[in-house]
């Protein structure tokens, strides 16, 4: 454990335990509802024509995470690489070599890109059926929705859109501001749609 402890200290693999930790602290108030997974989600469509969006598009199509948060993509990423890395300086013993440790670092981010891509193929349909319904014509307007977040507020949360063609919608929403917070599964009305963020707009029934 301590060789372990001093592995995941060492200056090669620290900032990616830091990352790590970090991910894990997202990950525990996404959990609580107090941060959206979505809220940093890029579309690869609307993002193709600028430099940093037409990078990560590309990037997301690569690892078949289109249609997956960006976040759990980047959180298992960064997993994967922090382990690799653990092993390849716990086993190959080159931490003190400069080209020893970029070597890891570069084979470690192209092999967990790897198995990150093989992970989010079967999965990238699953969310594809989640996110169907978003942007679709049927109406949503004046449709009673449940809070499936931790909380919904006026800054965060996500409901379930019931949809009459088709499984239910869950979407990004946020409540009216100035609205008290409510649960997971309280009722709301959506009555706009926030297009340039994209998300909907509810009151409490």
């Amino acid at each position: 454990m301590k060789e372990l402890f001093d592995i995941a200290l060492s200056p090669w693999v620290l900032p990616y335990t830091v990352m790590l930790c970090l991910f894990v602290v997202y990950w525990l108030l996404a959990a609580i509802g107090t941060m959206d997974i979505d809220s940093l989600d890029i579309d690869a469509d609307a993002d193709a024509d600028t430099d940093g969006g037409g990078f990560m598009a590309g990037f997301l199509k690569i690892v078949n995470a289109t249609d997956v948060p960006l976040m759990m993509v980047l959180s298992l990423i960064c997993l994967f690489k922090w382990m690799l890395l653990v092993m390849y300086h716990g086993y190959v013993g080159f931490a003190s070599l400069w080209w020893g440790g970029l070597l890891g670092i570069i084979g470690a981010f192209i092999i967990a890109c790897i198995v990150t891509r093989i992970l989010m193929k079967p999965l990238s349909p699953l969310f594809a059926a989640f996110k169907q319904g978003e942007n679709d014509e049927e109406p949503v307007y004046g449709r009673e929705c449940e809070v499936v977040s931790g909380t919904l507020t006026d800054k965060y949360g996500r409901v379930e859109i019931p949809r009459e063609r088709g499984a239910p919608a869950v979407v990004a929403c946020r409540l009216v501001e100035g609205d008290v917070p409510l649960k997971r599964g309280d009722k709301v009305v959506l009555f706009d749609h926030d297009k340039e963020n994209s998300l909907y707009v509810a009151k409490r029934i």
